[in-house]
């Protein structure tokens, strides 16, 4: 079995000889050679990018223990107990941790008392290009008049966030649970 799947990667380098530049070559030789060792069964697969596989939009994933390393992170920089709506508004920076710019993000929160039991969830979006260790403010608002002075805390649940550049797989979404460590890719038309 090894015989013939290096075999089918020396025919893939051949045939690439012709294929575009040199690093265009060096990417997809080094995307079969990512294919290859998961198919040797040591079951992590690197989700790349196409422009620059090498970098990873998502660091990785680890099939066997469902390790993920996650792209954005969240820092909770003010709050604010009761606006004029009577909603409390927590605002987070979020920073793009990954190596390649996202062009869209969309994040849910929610919004818990002193006990943990959640009061509210609110879901927002940021349609701006944030490049690799960039950062934008995102407001939130939960809870409401009877609710928002018993909000203690809140925290990111989920996110997705689109790629500039698609990962090798030609998907250029991808969405993370930060409560479960889940994350699917998946293509969307933009």
């Amino acid at each position: 079995m090894k015989k013939a799947l290096i075999t089918a990667v020396i025919l893939s380098g051949v045939m690439l000889a012709g294929c575009g530049t040199q690093s265009d070559i060096t990417a997809r030789l080094d995307n079969i050679e990512q294919r290859l060792s998961t198919l040797e069964g040591n079951g992590t697969t690197a989700l790349t990018s196409v422009a620059n596989p090498a970098n990873a939009a998502v660091q990785s994933t680890d099939t066997a223990d469902n390790k993920v390393l996650d792209v954005l992170s969240f820092e909770l920089i003010s709050t604010d107990p009761s606006t004029s709506t009577g909603k409390a508004k927590h605002t987070y920076k979020v920073t793009n941790n990954g190596s390649a710019p996202l062009s869209y993000i969309s994040v849910d929160f929610a919004y818990y008392d002193a006990d943990g039991n959640a009061l509210d969830t609110d879901g927002r979006f940021k349609d701006i290009v944030i490049e690799p260790g960039k950062s934008v403010n995102m407001d939130t608002y939960g809870g409401d008049e009877t609710t928002s002075p018993s909000i203690a805390s809140s925290k990111a649940t989920s996110y997705y966030y689109y790629l500039v550049t698609p990962l090798v797989d030609g998907n250029n979404k991808v969405e993370v649970n930060c409560e479960t460590g889940k994350v699917k890719t998946s293509y969307h038309e933009q």
